[in-house]
């Protein structure tokens, strides 16, 4: 697999990264969560995207916000809870790659993190009609910070 580049150094001493490919998860979903946990720490993110999977809270959705209700406290929401759950997955990850770097999991702090498309299957029968499937791919960053 190829070395991804970004557009920001980091100290590879300080940082652990993770990453997901083809996930069967909505990316309009995936884009909203990233822009609520980015420079937030990662174990509030895990508590509060359980939070989310129980419907607690929402998350607020800004920009893909078209015909959605709101919720309480906040404007438009939903909750996303198969995309939470992997995230959940991919935080648990995170914290294990920078255990494993010897870095400290209570002070992890998310730089940067981001959702593109993955990609897109043709599924189903020629009768019953064909259908895309959805996918995305996610990186997530974190930094130890004091």
């Amino acid at each position: 697999m190829a070395k991804l580049k970004y557009a920001f150094k980091t100290d590879e001493k300080k940082s652990a990264k993770t990453s997901a490919r083809n996930n069967r998860i909505s990316w309009k979903d995936s884009v909203e969560i990233c822009r609520v946990i980015t420079g937030k720490n990662v174990n509030k993110m895990i508590n509060y995207l359980t939070d989310v999977t129980l419907m607690k809270t929402a998350i607020p959705y800004k920009r893909f916000n078209k015909d959605l209700a709101h919720k309480k406290g906040i404007a438009a929401g939903k909750y996303p809870i198969n995309t939470s759950k992997e995230f959940i997955k991919l935080l648990k990850n995170l914290i294990n790659n920078a255990d494993n770097k010897g870095l400290d999991t209570e002070n992890l702090t998310i730089i940067n993190a981001q959702a593109n498309k993955g990609v897109t299957h043709m599924r189903g029968a020629r009768m019953f009609g064909r259908r895309k499937s959805k996918s995305s791919n996610i990186n997530i960053i974190a930094e130890e910070r004091i």
